[in-house]
């Protein structure tokens, strides 16, 4: 019997792969990482905030009475202030309900008039059935009577509105003076 010694069989070139299995995993591996950063960074960056639209300021005074916007496209929204009465460093309250399921109020950022002041956004708080609330307070500086312009921020059919009512607080004990609101603006 005769002894045989296998050969190693020689691959023809045609047939070599380029690059080993190995590297091929770790560059399918950095593709995957680059992808992925590329994903994340798209969704890190904030999308710009829609503009908003600036509403004629509202014909009514919060503290006196229920006061309505007609959306334009979109129905009927009422807001009012529970409790009515507001008082610089007193929280209190605002309601609002809508007719339309896409009306959405977002928040409301309080300006004063006379002294150049403005609060923080305060944000409406969802509380289904097309009704919102949002409780909020007025900076203890204020001079002894002072005009207030609230901004209301309202979403719809992709728009955003921004719809500006006034009041005016007093000291405590004082009758609120009815705000007068210019026909011109």
């Amino acid at each position: 019997m005769m002894a045989t010694t296998a050969l190693p069989l020689a691959m023809p070139e045609a047939a070599r792969p380029l690059l080993p299995l190995a590297l091929w995993h770790d560059l399918l591996g950095l593709l995957f990482v680059a992808l992925t950063l590329l994903v994340a960074c798209k969704l890190a960056i904030p999308r710009p905030a829609l503009p908003a639209t600036t509403l004629p300021v509202a014909d009514c005074d919060l503290q006196r009475e229920t006061c309505r916007l007609h959306v334009p496209g979109s129905g009927m929204l009422e807001l009012d202030i529970a409790g009515r009465i507001i008082r610089p460093e007193q929280p209190f309250v605002v309601e609002a309900v809508t007719d339309r399921s896409d009306v959405r109020l977002l928040e409301m950022v309080i300006h004063g008039m006379e002294l150049e002041m403005s609060s923080v956004p305060f944000r409406f708080q969802d509380n289904g059935d097309r009704a919102y609330r949002v409780e909020a307070s007025l900076p203890v500086c204020t001079v002894r009577s002072m005009t207030w312009q609230m901004n209301v921020l309202i979403e719809t059919d992709g728009r955003r509105l921004q719809w500006p009512l006034r009041f005016r607080t007093t000291s405590e004990g004082e009758d609120i003076p009815q705000v007068r609101v210019p026909s011109s603006v």
